[in-house]
């Protein structure tokens, strides 16, 4: 460091008398003059700071003090501290440091104050050295570092929220598995609840020193798709307070698919079969005893033709069984496709087929416009929802049901009405349970069918009350949008 002298017609020391003052503060304290920024004072401890007398800082600029490379970032720093009274950094975010008469660089936090004296304007700097507070930075951030890095090698979806559901942080396995980067979501309330009222419920339970263990509920993706997750969430703590939460999902979306659809299909056939095979045995049973009581009583045995009759009735009803085996096989085939769905159609083509082949009124109301040529759904929900309104249709009135479409951000929702209950009260069963009956079987698949396919897109089917039906369809254009539209 260089050394002026100190012009006597900028010194102060006739009207500032603050010797003692400065003695008295632990910290480095520097008197410069407001438009030259040369130094005036210096106490004991600024000497200790820059590792020289403090005589030597006396008559310096004030940016001789720090890095001579790093000047104009400095001056720059000093206007904000005029405005501020206090800086911690330089523009570009790094640390103000300090340069020693050794040549050792020391980080410093400064604090300023402007005062007057005699006619003149001079600034009263504070330094305080911050070296183990940049320490615990870096190890913070390292920390940081290292456990965002454990985050992402973590084959689960993890996000961290703070204590309002703003997501801090949301690793790989949370992109692949509900759709969204990290940059869509970082900064933003968590977006995949179903349920609007779900999540604040949960976050507050969790923050009251709650946990969530295997809690089951439902996740949209942002490509419209539902998912079936576990979650596991835990308080995050800042010394004694709780500052968010951390949690883990496990998507269980294709093992409850999968469950589901056997437990269907197991319902359906063994109910089915049970009925059918009990007319066989009737029908078997009614055969031989009639035989054998006209045989013992010297009677003619059965006429051919009640014996064909009942025979007609055996082979009948065995086709039935061959034929719901065939369905219910059928039935499997189309749910493990529509999983693996790749294709699709536009909303006006399924529209289109709709009133075509269920011949009814289709109105479309699009959030005020129309959209339907350029929203798009999975190709699958074409057949799917044409057998559900077939189903409905069979048992309708003169007057078909009114059919009402609107796109949602993520989903089309369908929404059929009418005046009179749509389905039976065992196929409202099936749609508030995901479960076959023991009510009614003689439909066999047809509902039950409907029902997997529209959930194996993503999709749901919920009927509101007796005369409403809702179902509701992933849209597949819904990933390339932005995420908070």
């Amino acid at each position: 460091m260089s050394r002026t002298n100190p012009s006597d017609d900028h010194s102060p020391e006739s009207g500032l008398s603050v010797e003692t003052v400065l003695e008295s503060v632990p910290d480095a304290i520097l008197v410069s003059h407001a438009d030259t920024g040369t130094i005036l004072r210096a106490n004991d401890a600024a000497g200790d700071l820059f590792d020289c007398s403090p005589s030597d800082l006396v008559g310096l600029d004030q940016l001789e003090l720090h890095p001579a490379e790093e000047s104009e970032q400095y001056s720059a720093a000093f206007s904000r501290a005029r405005e501020s009274q206090q800086v911690e950094r330089l523009e570009d975010g790094s640390p103000l440091y300090i340069e020693t008469q050794g040549g050792e660089r020391r980080p410093v936090e400064i604090n300023t104050r402007r005062f007057e004296a005699e006619g003149e304007t001079f600034v009263l700097g504070v330094f305080r050295e911050v070296s183990d507070r940049l320490q615990r930075e870096r190890e913070l951030e390292r920390t940081s570092t290292r456990f965002e890095t454990l985050l992402d090698a973590t084959p689960l979806p993890v996000a961290v929220l703070d204590a309002t559901g703003t997501v801090d942080l949301w690793n790989r396995a949370a992109e692949e598995t509900f759709g969204y980067a990290s940059e869509e979501v970082t900064g933003e309330p968590y977006p995949l609840f179903v349920d609007d009222d779900e999540f604040p419920e949960l976050l507050e339970r969790v923050l009251d020193d709650g946990l969530l263990d295997g809690y089951e509920t439902v996740h949209r993706t942002k490509g419209g798709s539902r998912k079936s997750v576990e979650l596991f969430v835990r308080p995050l703590y800042e010394g004694d307070s709780v500052a968010g939460v951390i949690g883990a999902s496990i998507d269980v979306t294709d093992r409850k698919r999968r469950a589901q659809t056997l437990d269907v299909l197991y319902r359906v056939l063994r109910h089915n079969l049970r009925n059918h095979l009990t007319v066989i045995r009737g029908l078997a049973e009614t055969l031989v005893t009639d035989a054998a009581t006209e045989s013992e009583a010297g009677f003619d045995r059965p006429s051919a033709s009640e014996v064909s009759d009942a025979a007609d009735r055996i082979v009948s009803t065995s086709d039935d069984l061959v034929a719901l085996s065939e369905r219910a096989h059928r039935t499997r085939k189309l749910v493990r496709a529509a999983r693996n769905r790749t294709d699709c159609v536009s909303l006006d083509e399924l529209l289109s087929s709709l009133d075509a082949t269920n011949s009814h009124a289709v109105e479309s109301v699009a959030s005020g416009t129309d959209q339907s040529a350029t929203v798009a759904v999975p190709s699958q929900a074409k057949p799917a929802l044409s057998s559900l309104l077939d189903l409905v249709l069979d048992d309708a009135d003169a007057e078909a049901p009114e059919l009402t479409v609107r796109v949602r951000r993520r989903y089309v929702s369908v929404t059929v009405s009418d005046d009179e209950p749509l389905l039976s009260e065992s196929d409202r069963r099936i749609i508030e349970t995901g479960r076959e009956t023991a009510l009614r079987h003689e439909d066999g698949l047809d509902l039950a069918q409907t029902y997997l396919v529209l959930t194996a897109i993503g999709g749901a089917l919920s009927a509101p009350d007796g005369d409403t039906l809702v179902v509701e369809i992933p849209r597949t254009d819904a990933a390339e949008s932005d995420a908070f539209e």
